[in-house]
């Protein structure tokens, strides 16, 4: 027992742009747990929850964690967002420990989570490989209108 007691925050939903959309949650430090429809686990923390989980719906260019959670939430049709906020996870160090705790009592429960720092698992390696696979659709893409440019010059 890692001494969490988890809030719900609400369901994710998705946009009629195709992005994840989440409940308002606060602009404070925290942990927060995305459980997907489809059963799936990710557990995180940061120092601004709203800021955080944003991230999924507007990734960063080059950050694959965002990028396959984003994708993932989109596949599985949504999910739901619980946190956990308060003075005991207002500091970085103890927040880190509780997150790692509470990751670890997820993999002890046999929960399929979507944590990189998760023990490996087939899951996980095919959301990754469905990630590189859409960069690699996108980068044919912008070398074929390259070419095309080439030839029309």
């Amino acid at each position: 027992m890692t001494g969490v007691e988890w809030v719900q925050a609400g369901p994710v939903t998705i946009c009629e742009k195709g992005k994840p959309r989440f409940p308002k949650v606060p602009k404070s430090p925290g942990l927060y747990r995305i459980r997907l429809a489809d059963g799936r686990l990710y557990i995180g923390q940061a120092k601004d929850l709203r800021r955080r989980l944003g991230d999924y719906r507007h990734p960063t260019k080059g950050n694959e964690g965002e990028h396959v959670i984003q994708h993932e939430i989109k596949a599985a049709k949504g999910g739901s967002v619980d946190i956990f906020v308060g003075e005991s996870v207002a500091d970085p160090k103890p927040r880190i420990a509780l997150e790692r705790a509470e990751i670890a009592a997820a993999i002890a429960r046999g929960e399929p989570l979507l944590n990189d720092d998760a023990p490996a698992s087939a899951d996980r390696l095919r959301s990754k490989i469905r990630h590189h696979e859409r960069q690699i659709e996108m980068l044919r893409a912008s070398l074929a209108k390259i070419e095309e440019q080439a030839v029309g010059s």
